[in-house]
């Protein structure tokens, strides 16, 4: 038989109250006190404005002490956490930026999926860019680009391969068929010598109207001062083995080497007492100088020197230095005022009289060991043919013009250059004059090719044969 129990109401009251305060006691024992560590405006930490501001305008904010509301709720001017909601960043995988869309090393915030919140950019910096010669369009590499250029080149974009009077992006032409004056620098220069090493290369010297000299360069486009030599003459004699190496001297016995590697021209050494002529390099170990004293000197490798060869007496003018028929070094050398000429035998090693020629003479050059020309004042040409082993006079007939250049492209091609801008040409058959350009007089010529060649003179003048 069950037995029954029967509660009343009061003491199921008290029952519960019992229960709750014996919760209570546990959990006060599990987390100790519930006071607050502190009175509200004791702490220190930012309000909903600061962290809005920041949202919104990047205002650092500082923390600070909390204090009760002037206001009531709904009346004050403080943005509510509603307003930060919507201040907030939200993702956006379609025009949010990744880090390869920013300059590396560049922070932003991400805004899609596996980049959210501070990232660092990824993108290259891009620098100047330049095709290759001779592309129209060229590739540009994946970059930011601000304040670059692209640019097209073209070797050939160059005045000698554009018209005179035609600009061709902010290149002037000055190519022109046959002679033509191709520049005109100072007008008190005196350019004595041109040497062409190709159609890009080439050195001229003039002087300084004081003591030294001008070299300059042409580079493709345009002459140029490159080297100031202040002292010890004007340049009267070059001669380039090759882009990299040649020589220079000065009409006060001054001698300058160029060095490719360092693209200078050295002071090399000075000889007293001598007045170079002409300077003819037979290779890097063997070269050949020619003085108004009438001593010769060589250059000797081994010891870096130029040193006296030979005393021939007279003022020597022009020497050309060759290959000889029987495979050893030639040369002919001619005697301004003596008016003879002298001949280097490379067997024997010596200079020796060869033959007298009735000319003042200014310069000579071979085509070959068998063919030669030599010119001076008073319109006055000889030849040297190997059939009879003499040099014979040319007649120009009436012209008394003064002649101070000769350079031969082939047996059948040569140029004359000579007083008041006059130039003549040989044809295989006759010299006749070609040109009379309004110049001073030209002094020097160098040929580079046959459609390429070059002379220099008086009063700063540059001018140019093409066909």
């Amino acid at each position: 038989m069950r037995r029954k129990f029967l509660i009343s109401i009061p003491q199921i009251l008290l029952i519960v109250i019992t229960s709750m305060l014996l919760t209570a006691i546990t959990v006060l024992a599990a987390t100790g006190t519930t006071d607050a560590p502190a009175a509200p405006e004791s702490t220190n930490s930012y309000t909903l404005e600061d962290i809005y501001q920041r949202l919104v305008n990047g205002t650092a904010g500082a923390q600070s002490t909390f204090t009760e509301p002037g206001v009531a709720p709904g009346t004050g001017t403080m943005h509510d956490i509603n307003a930060l909601m919507a201040a907030a960043p939200a993702l956006d995988d379609t025009q949010g930026a990744s880090a390869a869309d920013v300059l590396s090393g560049a922070t932003f915030w991400g805004l899609t999926h596996g980049e959210w919140g501070l990232q660092t950019g990824s993108m290259t910096q891009g620098s100047d860019v330049t095709g290759a010669d001779g592309e129209r369009t060229f590739n540009i590499p994946d970059g930011c680009y601000s304040g670059n250029t692209a640019t097209a080149q073209d070797s050939d974009l160059s005045p000698l391969n554009i018209m005179h009077g035609a600009n061709i992006f902010g290149v002037e032409g000055k190519a022109q068929i046959g002679w033509s004056v191709y520049d005109q620098k100072d007008s008190s220069y005196l350019f004595q010598v041109v040497e062409m090493v190709s159609a890009t290369d080439g050195w001229a010297g003039t002087n300084d109207n004081s003591y030294g000299s001008f070299l300059y360069h042409f580079d493709g486009s345009d002459w140029s001062e490159y080297a100031h030599l202040e002292y010890m003459g004007e340049i009267v004699a070059i001669s380039m083995l090759s882009a990299e190496d040649g020589w220079a001297a000065t009409d006060g016995g001054a001698i300058y080497h160029y060095n490719g590697a360092t693209d200078t021209w050295e002071y090399h050494s000075y000889i007293s007492g001598i007045l170079p002529t002409d300077m003819e390099m037979v290779s890097a170990t063997d070269g050949w100088m020619a003085t108004g004293q009438g001593k010769i000197y060589r250059y000797i490798s081994h010891t870096d020197t130029w040193v006296e060869h030979t005393d021939l007496g007279v003022y020597l003018a022009d020497m050309e230095m060759f290959i000889g028929n029987g495979g050893w070094t030639e040369g002919w050398l001619a005697g301004m005022y003596s008016e003879e000429m002298y001949h280097y035998d490379g067997v024997t090693d010596t200079w020796g009289f060869y033959q007298d020629v009735h000319i003042t003479a200014q310069a000579l050059t071979m085509v070959g060991a068998n063919d030669g020309w030599m010119v001076g004042l008073n319109g006055v040409i000889f030849r040297y043919n190997s059939g009879t082993t003499t040099w014979v006079e040319y007649s120009l007939g009436a012209d008394t013009t003064k002649l101070y250049g000769v350079e031969m492209v082939s047996a059948n091609d040569g140029w004359i250059v000579g007083d008041a801008g006059k130039i003549y040409h040989w044809d295989g058959s006759s010299w006749r004059l070609y040109d009379d350009l309004p110049t001073a007089g030209l002094l020097s010529l160098s040929v580079v090719n046959a459609s390429d060649i070059w002379a220099v003179g008086d009063e700063g003048y540059f001018v140019h044969y093409m066909k």
